[in-house]
């Protein structure tokens, strides 16, 4: 029991290292796909190892106990996994809402050669 659970944690502190890198530099909105793909697969992923691990968990004493991390170690990857989408979102809306200031900017007339009409 004491092994699967250092196991856990272990990956559990691969995986956040992997997804601070990840937060810290903004997206490419280009690969925004690529990366909702990456983020899918991953969660299925999860869903398969969670299963074996559920499945295995009842070959062991500690079945309880077995369960107990196994759901944990689940619900800390799938927020993980939740928050590296959310901030795509947030990427992809900001460049959204810049792309369509910069489209109503370019509607308005120019001010050097336009005068206020009365």
């Amino acid at each position: 029991m004491m092994h699967l659970f250092l196991a856990a944690a272990m990956a559990l502190v691969v995986v956040s290292a992997q997804a601070q890198t990840a937060d810290a530099a903004p997206p490419n909105l280009a690969d925004a796909a690529a990366e909702r793909g990456r983020i899918a697969a991953a969660r299925q992923a999860e869903a398969a190892r969670y299963e074996q691990q559920q499945a295995s968990c009842y070959a062991r004493f500690a079945v309880s106990d077995c369960h107990l991390a196994n759901r944990a170690y689940q619900r800390a990857l799938l927020d993980l996994l939740r928050r590296q989408e959310l901030a795509l979102n947030a990427a992809e809306r900001q460049q959204k809402g810049a792309e369509q200031l910069e489209r109503i900017l370019g509607k308005l007339p120019r001010l050097e050669g336009s005068t206020p009409a009365p």
